[in-house]
């Protein structure tokens, strides 16, 4: 497992009976799984007396500090991106000497110029609702205009 681990510490004051509050404060509540998070809550006693104390000396209040340390698995980052750069695309054509993989994955990726142009229909620029055409015939004859227009732009 490589890692590149960062620590970042968090101080904040706190009196003793709030310690498991603040401990729930350092957790992260949806980390990704790659993600390694390590935290250590470490108290720190506050005097009123400066200097050196003596031993038998009992503080007044903590100061309490969550030490966190990072750490990313990369093995686990490689099969989340492994796990996610897969992806289904179905055809009907299932003889690969009449349709490659990559021809059908190129097709596929080739989807996206087509619909941008046919994206100008629903823009209220182009004034679809202005057209007035009645008969079923000239419906379909704009309809293949349209069509024709949009697959020889794409």
């Amino acid at each position: 497992m490589t890692s590149s681990p960062s620590r970042s510490a968090f101080c904040f004051s706190a009196c003793l009976s709030s310690k498991s509050r603040c401990a729930s404060r350092g957790e992260l509540k949806s980390k990704p799984a790659w993600l390694e998070v390590h935290s250590e809550l470490v108290a720190h006693p506050q005097y009123t007396n400066k200097g050196r104390q003596r031993q038998d000396a009992n503080p007044t209040s903590h100061q309490w500090q969550i030490a966190t340390t990072v750490t990313v698995n990369q093995e686990q980052v490689k099969q989340e991106a492994l796990r996610k750069a897969c992806w289904i695309v179905g055809t009907n054509v299932l003889d690969s000497a009449v349709l490659s993989d990559q021809q059908l994955v190129t097709t596929y990726k080739e989807q996206g110029g087509v619909e941008r142009g046919f994206r100008f229909l629903k823009d209220p620029l182009f004034l679809a609702s202005s057209v007035f055409v009645k008969k079923p015939e000239r419906i379909m004859a704009l309809s293949f205009i349209i069509v024709l227009a949009c697959w020889s732009t794409a």
